[in-house]
């Protein structure tokens, strides 16, 4: 039977491969590109998938979040990511490594760790459980999938890919 852990890492693992393999449709020269000039670009979104990914790893593989690690950290990972990785196959490039980490760490948490209590810099104040953490990547990639298919829309790209 398959484990919790190893159908977190399936089910992110299949969500990954969906946002990715529907950049790749997208005109280069629209991955910076903002709808109506207040949206996030793809560009972004895929910087924070990244930062997301060395979020929750570090989580789950330490006892504690390091001391000041919170939103303003997050954002300067993300503007690191984007002056470091300007083409989309590098960017996806450095998701797919970083998720690769992202499933051994998902696989090879033990089951102590899922009633345990954790906090996000991306949700102050709130708490999650560990089963919580192993799935966020999944849910956070599934959320990023259907912005950028939408943005895909908005430049006149209806199909399914």
């Amino acid at each position: 039977m398959i484990s919790l852990q190893q159908q977190a890492a399936k089910m992110t693992q299949e969500a990954l491969d969906s946002l990715i393999r529907t950049t790749r449709y997208l005109p280069e020269d629209q991955l910076e590109w903002s709808p109506m000039g207040a949206a996030r670009p793809v560009m972004d979104q895929l910087a924070e998938i990244i930062q997301f990914a060395e979020t929750v790893c570090l989580i789950l593989t330490a006892d504690y979040m390091p001391a000041g690690y919170g939103r303003a950290q997050v954002q300067d990972r993300k503007r690191q990511i984007l002056e470091n990785y300007k083409t989309l196959k590098d960017i996806t490039s450095l998701a797919q490594a970083k998720y690769n980490e992202l499933f051994e760490v998902l696989t090879n948490t033990p089951d102590s760790r899922l009633d345990q209590e954790y906090r996000l810099p991306q949700a102050p104040g709130k708490r999650f459980s560990g089963v919580d953490i192993l799935f966020l990547p999944y849910w956070n990639l599934v959320y990023h999938f259907g912005q950028i298919n939408y943005i895909q829309t908005m430049l006149g790209d209806t199909e399914m890919h």
